[in-house]
């Protein structure tokens, strides 16, 4: 998604060539697993070359279901639930993909059948929740590709017996970021044009653009269209892409975190050391680093647009400092390198980068016809998804392995 975003960012209007604006729409199903069809949902199993004896495992499960409520100090007589998927398993969700497969096929032909130049439709789905996104020459485009979609969807749910809440329907375009010192010299510009002067070229700094696709359920709600920040998957995007609003979703969660330990132990009393250290880095750090490969794009020595500011890498030291120095009982005014030297414990940047970059690099499949090796040899043979175990016969191998992952870790930021 991120990905889509950015690679608009990156095109370059010459030779014709229009400037690309992206806008997305999440959609949320209402009610999700209690509306599915369980009929339809066997067909479509059998439809996608389920077999039989499986259709007859899911048969049961999703028939003759009956539950019991309790209460304090009573509890009810059994009763039949006859509806929808059946929840608190891993099954559920697997089977609700099933039932909306129809919706991405279809979708995906409408997009192949689409012939308007310099525009994109890509759909992303994850169980109950589904974003559309259009990349276009103007958000004018992007909103009249977006209504043709979502006509498209509701048509189809009509016929699989699920709605969508318009309430939790939302609308955010993605403007390409500046730097402040051109924001300022545009905010400039702007005070000193008159009431009617026109300015001479185009400022490098939009205002935020506040269209909405002609869809009655978005103009009831003034509220879906969002100017700073939009939950995706436990994501906070932000239309430039800052990630500002993510690390404070993630100082929150960390500090309430911090909080339920710190009634439970405390400086000289509770938990031992070893078990605040482990308490750490398997309950808060991951809170941290939750889909780091997406927003933690960092270089060191700079040279890279996207990457995020020194302050925001500061914050997130300061972050894990104040975690360490709580749960060790540290003296205050330890120095941070002393103290994650003294626990074992990475520094925050590192960690990021080296959990960023094992994820990208999984999705890259080196075969040992690759390019970079000259002979073909057959007995060199490595997969980065075995945790970038390499092995190699040459230097010349290694250095050309090193920088098609560089330039590949340049393509998926």
């Amino acid at each position: 998604m991120l990905e889509i975003v950015r690679k608009a960012w990156a095109w370059k209007p010459q030779n014709g060539k229009p400037q690309l604006y992206v806008s997305m729409i999440a959609l949320d199903v209402s009610g999700a697993y209690n509306c599915v069809d369980r009929i339809l949902l066997l067909q479509t199993l059998a439809g996608c070359g389920v077999a039989t004896w499986f259709l007859r495992v899911i048969h049961p499960f999703l028939s003759d279901r009956a539950t019991v409520l309790k209460l304090p100090q009573s509890v009810s007589d059994p009763f039949f639930v006859n509806i929808g998927i059946p929840q608190g398993s891993p099954l559920p969700p697997l089977l609700f993909l099933f039932y909306t497969a129809p919706l991405l096929v279809m979708l995906a032909e409408e997009i192949k059948k689409m012939k308007r130049p310099y525009v994109e439709v890509h759909v992303f789905s994850y169980v109950d929740d589904t974003y559309l996104m259009a990349v276009s020459p103007s958000y004018e485009e992007n909103c009249s590709v977006l209504k043709v979609f979502h006509d498209l969807i509701m048509e189809w749910a009509k016929g699989a017996h699920l709605s969508f809440s318009p309430e939790k329907s939302l609308v955010i375009h993605f403007q390409r970021p500046v730097s402040m010192a051109k924001q300022k010299s545009d905010q400039r510009k702007r005070e000193n044009l008159g009431p009617n002067d026109m300015p001479k070229e185009k400022p490098k700094v939009e205002p935020p653009c506040t269209l909405l696709p002609d869809i009655d359920e978005l103009k009831s709600n003034p509220n879906c269209l969002q100017h700073e920040k939009l939950l995706v998957l436990g994501l906070m995007l932000d239309p430039k892409l800052s990630f500002e609003h993510h690390l404070t979703l993630i100082e929150e969660k960390v500090e309430t975190a911090l909080r339920y330990q710190l009634r439970i132990s405390g400086a000289n009393w509770g938990m031992t050391l070893e078990k605040t250290r482990q308490y750490y880095i398997c309950k808060i750090r991951p809170v941290i680093s939750y889909a780091c490969a997406a927003w933690f794009v960092w270089v060191k020595k700079g040279g890279l647009h996207c990457s995020l500011p020194d302050g925001q890498i500061a914050r997130l030291q300061k972050l894990q400092y104040k975690c360490i120095m709580l749960l060790s009982g540290a003296i205050r005014g330890t120095a941070r390198v002393v103290l994650e030297k003294e626990c074992h414990i990475d520094s925050i940047e590192v960690f990021l980068y080296r959990m960023s970059i094992s994820f990208r690099a999984k999705s890259l499949m080196v075969r040992p016809y690759a390019f970079w090796f000259k002979d073909g040899n057959h007995s060199t043979y490595f997969n980065i998804l075995n945790g970038l175990m390499i092995n190699v016969n040459s230097t010349q191998s290694i250095s050309r392995f090193d920088y098609v992952i560089r330039q590949s870790i340049l393509m998926f930021c």
